[in-house]
């Protein structure tokens, strides 16, 4: 749900791996501004041509495999019902009340998911950027978290909207791709987090 600059990254990633069916969900277009934050290129004539993301994405990856198909929807809660059949949901969008509407009916349907999600302060001291990264992995189990991920509508605020920091989408998209793997018994996990945060002032990853 969502496949901007971490999603796209989930995608490339996800498309590798042998799973039957990935489903994109995402009403946005492409902008000018989106190939700097996607993997891969795109051609000018992509950028300015007003492609819906998912579509465009499903497109491009149905190339190498089948079972990618695109849905030009914003989930909400007129249409949450279509992620009833998954198996498995990743959240990667900037908008926390729809983060909210996704994982509570997650939460009540009993289907795992992972949350993600960056972001950029300004710090003045150094005229530099601190850059963060989060995932959170909440199961059946574990539901009560959803309760902690953040569901306030700040994107007015979001400094990361006009600054292109694809190494942090593309971090925040494979820790995500290694702990949903982990969950899946693929990769050993001695740690078993429930929250994973980067933030790169301290070149540190701090688990929870």
């Amino acid at each position: 749900v969502g496949v901007g600059g971490t999603g796209s990254y989930l995608l490339d990633a996800l498309a590798k791996e042998e799973i039957e069916r990935i489903d994109l969900y995402d009403h946005d277009l492409i902008e000018p501004k989106n190939p700097f934050r996607m993997p891969g290129a795109m051609s000018r004539e992509d950028a300015y041509a007003g492609h819906n993301k998912a579509l465009w994405l499903a497109s491009r990856y149905s190339v190498m495999r089948t079972g990618v198909t695109g849905h030009p929807l914003r989930i909400n809660s007129d249409n949450v019902a279509e992620l009833a059949g998954a198996d498995f949901v990743f959240i990667a969008v900037d908008h926390g009340p729809s983060r909210g509407i996704v994982a509570r009916f997650l939460v009540e349907k009993r289907i795992p998911f992972i949350d993600v999600g960056i972001g950029v302060d300004k710090r003045g001291d150094v005229a530099a950027l601190i850059a963060r990264a989060r995932v959170t992995l909440i199961t059946p189990d574990t539901a009560h978290l959803a309760d902690e991920l953040p569901t306030a509508d700040d994107s007015a605020a979001a400094v990361y909207n006009n600054i292109q920091v694809l190494e942090i989408n593309a971090m925040n998209a494979m820790l995500a791709v290694i702990r949903f793997k982990q969950h899946l018994k693929f990769y050993a996990a001695d740690e078993r987090p429930d929250v994973i945060k980067y933030v790169s002032s301290w070149n540190a990853l701090v688990l929870r």
